[in-house]
């Protein structure tokens, strides 16, 4: 993180370091699905192994507490108004019809990953938006 702080937003080298900082939290769930890869040295399908970084508890932790925060967004913004709504999420994201996002308080478990952002050297916001759109329509 602290590698990744020094070059601006969105560059190379800031790109980079997030990549290294993402496959090492990939890399603590290596092998616990027992999902199958193609070995081209073998020409066969081989179960994945688990490396050494690789612990059920530290990865399932940090999976679950992503979800948690993004449930409570969900369900905070689901109860704001029949006008907000949510047209999709994934693991880690959505998108919705809601301005202003960082504005709100959207309970404990978003307010612990927004301190926790900040405590990391990170700006003090709970989501980044990637995308606006002001009118149109999705389909």
């Amino acid at each position: 993180i602290d590698e990744r702080k020094k070059y601006p937003s969105k560059s190379y080298n800031n790109l980079l370091y997030k990549l290294i900082a993402n496959s090492g939290i990939g890399q603590m769930s290596r092998g616990l699905s027992r999902k199958k890869s193609y070995n081209p040295l073998l020409k066969t399908t081989t179960i994945i192994p688990s490396g050494s970084l690789t612990n059920p508890l530290f990865a399932s932790w940090i999976t679950s507490y992503i979800r948690t925060v993004l449930s409570e967004i969900l369900n905070y913004i689901s109860n704001l108004d029949s006008e907000k709504i949510i047209i999709s999420s994934t693991t880690d994201g959505f998108i919705c019809n809601v301005v202003d996002l960082n504005k709100y308080d959207f309970g404990r478990f978003s307010s612990l990953y927004r301190n926790a952002r900040e405590r990391l050297g990170f700006e003090n916001i709970l989501l980044e938006v990637k995308h606006t759109e002001p009118i149109g329509l999705l389909s």
